[in-house]
């Protein structure tokens, strides 16, 4: 790496750009978390059928069918996790790492301290973002925890910490090898979050096309990356890597507690750029919500195990967990050959579409002050496809009022093209 300063000559820079050998050069980001400040429940009833019931009564389509993530592995990359707390804790098995501990564990198969930290996390980023893609309180006969259980309760964690001993975020150069193949996907992890992204990157780097090839390469799984918290700065404030193109970019909306809040996007949700020719974000989800709390011995002594207590934070780090969980569901629902009595090869590219569908329509956008206004010509790059409705796209026979086709294949050549041809018999079916 070439290190230079405005306030010295840029030869280095300049000579080796002029290499022939060189094909590109970016940047070096500086990484930051996409949440903004402390403050589950109502996103996990939401993303089903886009009610919310303050009971806390579960939704018609995961009672129904049991939908709970089990058997799905979810990859999460953050601050650090506290896994004593009550929506990860387990008594019985330790926590694996590299050579120690069991992957039998509860909710975590594996902790991996990619930079050397090795200890439970009290930043609590971490904690929130994992209680709500997949945290379950130990005790279910407890009420007042299990309200504010994750999207996909019984799927399970592989958490990397990305924090450094300095507690600085820190992420390497080679993403594809260090941290998508060795840590994520070598450990048959194939959904993988992402809460956080470049402070001021705004274009298609080194870490948008090692993600992009990533995925093309192994397409079996899925990146999802938060759009980012600068949504004042106006269209293109999204920033890497949530550029990338084969990844689901997530921006945030309100909760139904501020104003007809899923309907309007949130004043910080990052916008997508008219220039770049995609859409991005390309969904959107609660961005505010309760997850699980992390707590250090200043708060409960020598003893933490067990420990209950949520926080709200919001931010697009929040939202976009909510749609891991969704997307672990999604996966559920594959594999367990809900579709028609088929079991389908879980393709990044078929959830991706599957997820875009699922999107609904939301109203406007909301500035700082909670002014809210109507969406105009630009809305693809606020609210991107919409809305995450999970109803709106996993089909039952008896209660759907659509019907659905997958089909995924794969084109080689710029000119060449499929045809797919059915029959409808029902003219009053909608058709997406």
């Amino acid at each position: 790496m070439v290190k230079s300063s405005l306030a010295r000559p840029l030869l280095p820079l300049a000579n080796l750009l002029s290499q022939k050998d060189i094909l590109s050069v970016s940047l070096k980001p500086k990484w930051k978390l996409h949440h903004l400040r402390q403050l589950n429940d109502y996103a996990r009833q939401s993303l089903a059928d886009g009610y919310y019931d303050a009971s806390g009564e579960s939704s018609k389509i995961y009672k129904l069918h049991n939908l709970n993530g089990r058997n799905v592995l979810v990859g999460v990359g953050d601050s650090g996790i506290d896994w004593k707390s009550t929506y990860f804790y387990d008594p019985d098995h330790s926590v694996k790492r590299a050579e120690s501990g069991s992957s039998d564990h509860r909710k975590i198969s594996l902790y991996v301290p990619l930079f050397g930290k090795d200890e439970t996390s009290t930043d609590g980023h971490g904690t929130h973002v994992c209680g709500t893609i997949a945290g379950k309180a130990y005790d279910s006969s407890n009420s007042s925890d299990a309200l504010y259980n994750g999207i996909a309760e019984e799927a399970k964690l592989l958490f990397v910490d990305l924090e450094d001993s300095d507690e600085d975020l820190y992420l390497p150069k080679d993403l594809y090898n260090r941290y998508y193949m060795k840590t994520l996907y070598r450990n048959k992890a194939r959904i993988n979050s992402n809460s956080w992204g470049s402070e001021e990157d705004y274009e298609y780097d080194s870490f948008c096309s090692q993600t992009d090839k990533f995925v093309w390469d192994y397409n079996d799984m899925l990146i999802l990356f938060a759009a980012g918290n600068e949504g004042e700065e106006g269209l293109g404030s999204v920033t890497s890597p949530a550029l990338s193109k084969n990844v689901i970019t997530v921006g945030a909306t309100h909760s139904e507690r501020n104003h007809d809040g899923k309907n309007y996007i949130t004043y910080f949700s990052s916008r997508g750029n008219p220039n770049k020719r995609t859409i991005k974000p390309d969904i959107v989800a609660p961005g505010d919500q309760f997850s699980a709390k992390s707590l250090s011995r200043w708060d409960c002594g020598l003893n933490c195990d067990n420990h209950g207590g949520v926080v709200k934070m919001q931010g697009t780090s929040m939202a976009t967990p909510a749609v891991a969980g969704i997307v672990a569901l999604i996966t559920q629902y594959l594999k367990e050959k809900s579709y028609h009595n088929q079991e389908l090869d879980v393709r990044a590219s078929l959830i991706k579409a599957m997820v875009v569908h699922s999107g609904q329509p939301t109203t406007g956008y909301c500035n700082i002050i909670m002014r809210c206004f109507p969406h105009n010509k630009n809305h693809f790059y606020y609210e991107g496809h919409g809305r995450v409705q999970l109803d709106r796209v996993l089909h039952y026979d008896g209660e759907s009022d659509f019907e659905l086709f997958l089909y995924y294949g794969q084109i080689n050549e710029k000119k060449e093209s499929f045809t797919l041809e059915f029959t409808i018999t029902n003219i009053s079916l909608e058709i997406q």
